[in-house]
């Protein structure tokens, strides 16, 4: 019995993990979060992420990797009430945020490029 049990949970684990696969934002116990990765070149575009920070969770967990190889990208954290709580221009070069900020509801990240080449990596975790 305690086998099939084991079985069990694994399955429904390899479900989980297989469809955060193919969602970009994705919950399961103990975890909540939005992510997304791209590769751009030469683009001039506005892109918002959303995440609903919900308890058990009562913050919001900022992770940001990006390159910029021309022109330049900013990346702006909005909290439910429509207030900015951290904004950044980045332009040539690499660099890796990790943020944490308080607070429940739905959450945006925009993300904003001009004329810029690159790869950025975004990450809104629930905590």
């Amino acid at each position: 019995m305690r086998t099939k049990k084991g079985i069990a949970r694994l399955l429904v684990a390899l479900a989980t993990v297989a469809i955060g696969f193919h969602s970009n934002a994705y919950a399961v116990k103990g975890y909540s979060a939005m992510s997304e990765t791209e590769n751009f070149h030469s683009v001039t575009r506005t892109k918002v992420f959303s995440h609903r920070v919900v308890a058990p969770w009562t913050a919001a967990r900022l992770k940001v990797a990006m390159r910029v190889d021309a022109g330049d990208a900013t990346v702006r954290l909005i909290d439910a009430k429509g207030t900015t709580r951290w904004e950044k221009v980045f332009e040539k070069g690499a660099v890796s945020i990790d943020q944490t900020f308080p607070g429940n509801g739905d959450w945006s990240v925009e993300l904003r490029l001009e004329g810029a080449t690159g790869r950025y990596e975004i990450h809104l975790i629930a905590v």
